[in-house]
């Protein structure tokens, strides 16, 4: 379990134990995705420029205040 940290809020993501290192990995990077996703309101984002800008500042900060998380998806294992 990983608890991810945005503007000192904490938000807890559980990641089902048995899947193969790979797919935990992804599964956390596709929860941070949906999390960083609620707290952007892209739902007026057409243009992929516009995403793009919007979405940069939280995958930056979500990795800056995250190390912990960010190692581990680094790690290489299958």
């Amino acid at each position: 379990d990983f608890t991810i940290i945005r503007a000192g809020k904490a938000v807890e993501v559980s990641i089902v134990r048995g899947q193969s290192p790979e797919r935990e990995r992804l599964t956390l990077l596709h929860e941070t995705i949906h999390f960083l996703w609620s707290i952007g309101r892209f739902d007026d984002c057409h243009d992929e420029e516009m995403f793009v800008s919007r979405f940069t500042p939280l995958l930056l900060s979500f990795l800056r205040s995250n190390p912990n998380a960010v190692t581990y998806l680094q790690e290489v294992r299958s």
